[in-house]
């Protein structure tokens, strides 16, 4: 790319609305970019053989263009060929790649524009969302870890290697004193970092990548070994403000 900033949404190619473009997320996933502009609208570009730009197409595209016409975004992640958006008001929606259920909608058929995720709880908001290559994590505001798509190393935390074409809820992360406040996606694994500061990973470790000294996969959380974490708080349209101690679920 080479052309876009964080600070000042800098193009090589100016995008025909371009001063509508700013600094809101950005998202890199495993053939294409993405980012969500100032108005809340999500532009996309590069490969789409999976409609992974949300643009209606399977057409590549090497300069930024609207992913549909969507609006109210702000956050976003991608996948190897799949992407998650969240909207202001907490609702999850995705579109591309879909073989092992990483879109959530209760199919497996690939989507070029957003369908909703299903199976998400109803009693509270979701405030993060990540996507792995083949799977999909979103956190809810009370606490609360659910995924769906591919599961074949147990990346999905629900006691099981089967993949799911909704969300499903992680096992054993909150309890009346711990919730979750963070979430993040491997490739075939899964993070979660709980109020109490300690660390919980699930899924492939066949090189580790769960840190609980083994290199055995687990279809359930396990405890990464070691110190404690703190939490950066900091709302999502602003520089994250780190500080000392953590910041139960937000």
């Amino acid at each position: 790319m080479g052309g876009c900033t964080v600070a000042g949404a800098l193009w090589s190619v100016q995008p025909a609305s371009a001063a509508s473009l700013g600094q809101v997320a950005l998202a890199a996933g495993g053939n294409h970019s993405l980012v969500v502009t100032s108005d809340g609208t999500v532009w996309s570009w590069e490969n789409n053989g999976h409609g992974q730009l949300g643009d209606g197409t399977t057409q590549r595209r090497e300069t930024p263009g609207p992913a549909g016409t969507m609006s109210g975004f702000r956050q976003i992640s991608a996948g190897d060929g799949h992407t998650l958006a969240l909207t202001q008001g907490g609702a999850v929606v995705a579109w591309g790649w879909n073989a092992f259920g990483q879109l959530g909608n209760g199919g497996s058929a690939d989507s070029s524009t957003p369908v909703a995720v299903q199976g998400l709880a109803t009693d509270s908001t979701i405030q993060a969302v990540a996507a792995g290559a083949y799977h999909s994590l979103a956190l809810t505001s009370d606490g609360r870890v659910f995924a769906w798509g591919a599961n074949s190393y147990g990346q999905l935390g629900d006691g099981t290697t089967n993949s799911a074409l909704s969300a499903v809820q992680v096992q054993g992360l909150t309890t009346a004193s711990t919730v979750a406040v963070a979430v993040a996606a491997g490739g075939n694994h899964s993070l979660a970092l709980t109020n109490d500061g300690r660390v919980f990973a699930w899924g492939k470790n066949s090189s580790g990548q769960l840190g609980d000294g083994s290199t055995t996969s687990s279809d359930f959380p396990v405890q990464v070994e070691g110190r404690r974490f703190s939490r950066c708080r900091g709302e999502s349209l602003s520089p994250p403000i780190c500080t000392g101690s953590i910041v139960p679920g937000r």
